[in-house]
């Protein structure tokens, strides 16, 4: 399988260690930590505020609601269609829809929603400056995973939003949004954490240029804090390549 070539990001480990550790650790729910780095602070520059909502973004809305491509149509309330900054540098992923995020119409619950703050807190970031949606807008029932032809029947819906964005990077929260943005076929245990071609296994890719880094979905972090650290590696490596 081609996806597995990791892209060689160059990386500044001085300022790798400025980023704020111990912050991150705290934000999560550790322990405050003896490491403590002269840290200098990240210039926000990513965030901005919600511009006016462009022709394009509420033409491919209206898109995404009358959609009808997959069987997810037939018991949908309303597909969430994502959130956040029509201009930020990041897209951040989920797979689907739960029932309480149809109904909240948000990309992440109301628990994930607080840790995922915390985590982009750390990264001097916030929800503002990023922008977020699913793999799949509508949800699958019973709050199964959404199915490979799911996933390829919605791929247009955020292949128009990413080129909408033009991201400078893409993460992919979870095994599920990574092989919808690598590859059907990704192994997320073996292989998260480093840079991946956007849609490495499309033929016809607007984003050529664009990578992925696939990491742990907030959900999973409350479930196995311990995987928190792995996370935060791996944000590291996020703003180490928006420098």
């Amino acid at each position: 399988m081609t996806y597995v070539k990791e892209m060689a990001i160059p990386q500044n480990e001085n300022e790798i260690q400025k980023l704020e550790f111990q912050n991150y650790l705290e934000c999560l729910g550790f322990e405050s930590q003896s490491f403590s780095p002269t840290i200098s602070k990240i210039d926000p520059t990513i965030s901005i505020q919600n511009p006016p909502v462009s022709e394009a973004w509420s033409t491919l809305s209206a898109q995404v609601d009358s959609c009808q491509k997959c069987p997810l149509h037939l018991e949908r309330k309303r597909p969430v269609f994502g959130s956040g900054s029509q201009t930020a540098q990041i897209l951040f992923v989920s797979e689907a829809p739960t029932q309480s995020e149809e109904d909240s119409q948000s990309v992440l619950n109301a628990a994930s929603a607080e840790l995922f703050e915390k985590m982009i807190k750390a990264m001097n970031l916030n929800s503002t400056s990023v922008y977020m949606t699913h793999a799949a807008k509508c949800r699958p029932p019973h709050n199964r995973h959404p199915e490979a032809a799911e996933l390829e029947n919605c791929s247009e819906h955020l292949i128009a939003q990413a080129v909408l964005l033009q991201p400078r990077l893409v993460v992919a929260l979870g095994s599920i949004a990574a092989k919808a943005l690598i590859d059907p076929q990704f192994d997320f245990d073996r292989h998260r954490g480093n840079f991946y071609p956007l849609w490495a296994s499309k033929t016809a890719n607007p984003l050529k240029s664009c990578l992925v880094l696939p990491t742990f979905h907030p959900a999973y972090l409350i479930r196995n804090p311990d995987a928190k650290r792995l996370a935060w590696e791996d944000l590291k490596k996020v703003i180490a390549h928006l420098k």
